[in-house]
């Protein structure tokens, strides 16, 4: 539970993106002045988690809050194996329902051909 700024600042700016900072700070409704001090190291304290939350939530890739959370200092190792065991969860849930929407699809697709099938055949 150690605030590393390097850590953060690197999370930061991956989640910027190709995004000026203005337009990261804009969209995610924070000062542009507090994510430059810390992208640039010159903040001593760790930022608020609602701010980490509002920078994951509009972050491009894969920066996580957990890991913002965690580069923060905010997260102990038994939290932060906490949080990973409970997004590994949620993967497998989003998962399992990409997988039942596929499978709903492909069966309204079958019950169309079928329907068309019918309406042909019963017409002559």
């Amino acid at each position: 539970m150690v605030f590393d700024p390097r850590k953060l600042a690197l999370l930061i700016s991956s989640a910027q993106g190709s995004r000026s900072m203005n337009a990261l700070a804009r969209e995610a409704d924070v000062a542009v002045s507090y994510i430059s001090r810390l992208l640039r190291g010159k903040i001593d304290s760790p930022p608020s988690a609602q701010f980490l939350k509002k920078i994951a939530d509009v972050s491009v890739g894969d920066i996580t809050y957990t890991d913002l959370m965690q580069a923060a200092g905010h997260l102990s190792e038994a939290e932060i194996n906490e949080l990973q065991n409970n997004d590994s969860q949620d993967i497998n849930w989003k998962e399992r329902a990409l997988i039942a929407e596929a499978e709903n699809n492909e069966l309204k697709r079958t019950l169309k051909m079928i329907q068309n099938f019918c309406e042909r055949h019963i017409a002559e």
